[in-house]
């Protein structure tokens, strides 16, 4: 089994530009995706599958992390198209965590504190995994993620924190600018990803 990244480049607001990983799956008896990225990469997707020696119809299964729009955005071309089965996140000895981990100095992105908190959880209980694949950064090792997840853990106890000791009479738009202020990081004031993370933790205050 060889991994290869795809890189999908994609705009949050015309101001934002972002990217997120597929993974291409390649077997000998055919390949895979893990994640489909946004919708209108379609073409790019195939392109890359083209350059690996497959051809699109050799994609077996879609496995997605998560119901991010993009990481979902070309699953049903696929399945459509291709008659490509969907299926689930692990192969073997890797696990594809998609957007699971928060990432120390990048975006929070989470739509569910309670969901997030689950997800560490159980990633740190797996057992029998050499390597984790993240839509947004680099490879892990097992103790890579380790790391990775107590840096998570403080990321999403300090966003907790913060948001707790805001005056709850706020608009949206005013508790934004007053985590991103107390996080250092106004430049995720106008990110309307992050601006869901802070909604959903004022939600389950």
């Amino acid at each position: 089994m060889v991994i290869q990244q795809i890189k999908i480049d994609f705009n949050v607001t015309p101001q934002i530009k972002r990217y997120v990983f597929v993974y291409l799956i390649k077997t000998d008896t055919g390949c895979y995706l893990i994640d489909s990225g946004v919708a209108g990469s379609e073409l790019l997707i195939e392109k890359a599958v083209i350059e690996s020696g497959y051809h699109p119809s050799d994609i077996k299964a879609i496995f997605l992390t998560h119901a991010h729009p993009d990481h979902i955005g070309t699953a049903s071309y696929f399945r459509e198209k291709y008659g490509a089965d969907e299926v689930s996140y692990r192969m073997d000895d890797v696990v594809f965590i998609g957007d699971a981990v928060p990432v120390k100095g990048d975006i929070p992105i989470f739509i569910n504190l309670k969901d997030t908190k689950n997800s560490l959880m159980r990633l740190e209980q797996l057992s029998d995994v050499k390597s984790f694949y993240p839509a947004w950064d680099q490879t892990y090792s097992a103790e890579m993620l380790k790391e990775k997840i107590d840096d998570a853990k403080e990321l999403v106890a300090k966003l907790e924190e913060i948001v707790g000791a805001a005056d709850y009479s706020m608009e949206a738009s005013e508790l934004v600018d007053w985590v991103c202020e107390s996080l250092d990081m106004p430049m995720l004031k106008t990110n309307p990803l992050f601006a869901r993370t802070v909604a959903c933790c004022r939600k389950d205050r």
